[in-house]
């Protein structure tokens, strides 16, 4: 009886394991297999999801975007001088800027061109992210790591979602190709979305705010490690609310050292925070930090200017 017992269970256990790895698997949400059931993904893991497509097509990109989510909304296959890809993933740290650069180089081979988006939130000494990329990097080249991904009830929530094949009804979505999109870009901008940043803002990413002394020598050694590569450094647009709070919290000064210690490094910032048209036009953001993609395409078009 006792054996019997052991059996269906270990049985059950496995079907349990099995089911969700089979439907990940041909639902494919965080495109491990190029699965074509779909034509688009769900946004979360953006980090195992950029650096796997990578890892599986090589030598297809020569330049790059790497930043936050901000920079994310910039459809990078829209630049007609270069064959770029779009490495911004949310909430980076500028801890993990270097190395998924190197894992860039890794898989494609160096960038003739790198457009590095920097916000200014990095500074603070008290905002860290809790992710680790050279554990990110392992687990992209490990099958038993993707495996692991693929029977979580996590994953088969996105694989669940992705069934609908209605990329309208998941607000952000990526192409299979990367590009990402968002259902609706018509709506302006409201108070109470301005008041929600805001206080995500002064409570996560400006909270007890103190200027890190080494954020300078990080650039340095991103500029460093591609002496041959051009970089081109912007800022992102963001509402004129959160600009504003910003310098309020941290103080002219602090804001005005960020710029510097770029400048410092780099040469030259492109700076679309100092766009009014931008900033101060609600119908161009879906909240305080993050513009519309299309907003994404004048940013396009302004540094195809600056890139040859």
């Amino acid at each position: 009886m006792y054996k019997k017992f052991s059996c269906f269970f270990l049985f059950f256990f496995l079907l349990l394991l099995v089911i969700p790895l089979c439907i990940n698997v041909c639902f494919d949400p965080y495109n491990f297999f190029n699965s074509r059931l779909t034509d688009f993904i769900t946004v979360s893991e953006e980090r195992k999801i950029k650096l796997s497509y990578l890892r599986n097509h090589r030598d297809v990109y020569d330049s790059v975007v790497i930043g936050s989510s901000r920079s994310s909304y910039i459809d990078s296959s829209s630049f007609l001088a270069f064959k770029m890809f779009n490495l911004s993933v949310s909430g980076i740290s500028i801890e993990e800027y270097l190395p998924y650069l190197k894992f860039f180089e890794q898989t494609q081979g160096r960038p003739k061109l790198i457009i590095l988006s920097l916000d200014f939130h990095n500074t603070n000494l008290n905002y860290r992210s809790n992710v680790d990329p050279n554990t990110v990097i392992h687990d992209v080249g490990s099958v038993l790591m993707k495996s692991l991904d693929y029977i979580k009830l996590k994953t088969l929530y996105s694989s669940f979602l992705l069934m609908t094949k209605n990329p309208e009804t998941i607000g952000d979505y990526y192409t299979r190709k990367l590009v990402k999109k968002r259902s609706d870009q018509s709506l302006p901008l409201s108070i109470n979305t301005i008041k929600n940043t805001i206080h995500y803002y002064k409570t996560e990413c400006l909270k007890n705010y103190k200027y890190r002394v080494d954020f300078h020598s990080h650039l340095l050694m991103i500029k460093n490690a591609f002496p041959t590569s051009k970089i081109i450094v912007i800022v992102c647009p963001i509402h004129q609310s959160l600009i504003d709070l910003q310098k309020d919290i941290a103080g002219d000064l602090c804001y005005k050292r960020w710029l510097l210690e770029i400048k410092s490094v780099f040469g030259e910032i492109t700076d679309f925070t100092v766009n009014n048209e931008i900033t101060t036009n609600p119908y161009n953001f879906f909240d305080a930090a993050h513009f519309y993609p299309f907003v994404g395409s004048q940013i396009i078009e302004d540094l195809q200017k600056h890139a040859v």
